[in-house]
């Protein structure tokens, strides 16, 4: 019996899985060009974080060169609803939602901001849902693609971060 009790202990530790739960899927799909059409797909963990300053909730997850991120800005209203993009630079206090994917294509390095399209927010209880449609200009490479994503389940935030667009 002393042989069966390490043993089973080993195998309850083994037994758990190391990966975050999978709480963001993103898909980027390039427009048909002359050889190809590209579609990216990743999952990973994602995370929640209050803005410090009471400026709204970010949302983020990435794994390797991919990743997505959601400023949501809800102004004096509710966080849930539906939000519009907003352009990268935009400092001005209305509701909206700055979306940005990055995403390896071809092993180089690209991005967009989401520019038109939209952004939902539901909350359940301690959990945040966030969709987001929609398209962008890609840099490099001034290409329009569609993206989507969906944050799934992710735990409301407990900590914040300084939110502030960067010139």
């Amino acid at each position: 019996m002393k042989q069966v009790f390490p043993i089973v202990l080993l195998a309850a530790a083994c037994s758990g899985d190391p990966r975050p739960p999978v709480r963001l899927r993103a898909t980027v799909i390039r427009p048909v060009t002359d050889t190809t059409r590209d579609t990216v797909r990743f999952e990973t963990g994602a995370v929640a974080h209050h803005c410090e300053g009471g400026s709204g909730m970010l949302l983020e997850g990435s794994r390797g060169g991919n990743g997505f991120l959601v400023w949501l800005r809800p102004g004096d209203s509710a966080l849930a609803g539906t939000y519009t993009p907003l352009p990268r630079a935009d400092t001005t206090g209305r509701r909206g939602a700055l979306a940005a994917v990055r995403f390896m294509a071809n092993d180089v390095a690209q991005g967009t901001t989401i520019d038109s399209g939209s952004v939902i927010v539901a909350e359940s209880g301690d959990r945040v849902e966030v969709t987001a449609g929609g398209s962008g200009l890609v840099v490099p490479g001034a290409m329009r693609v569609a993206v989507t994503a969906v944050f799934a389940r992710v735990p409301a935030p407990v900590d914040s971060v300084p939110c502030v667009v960067q010139p």
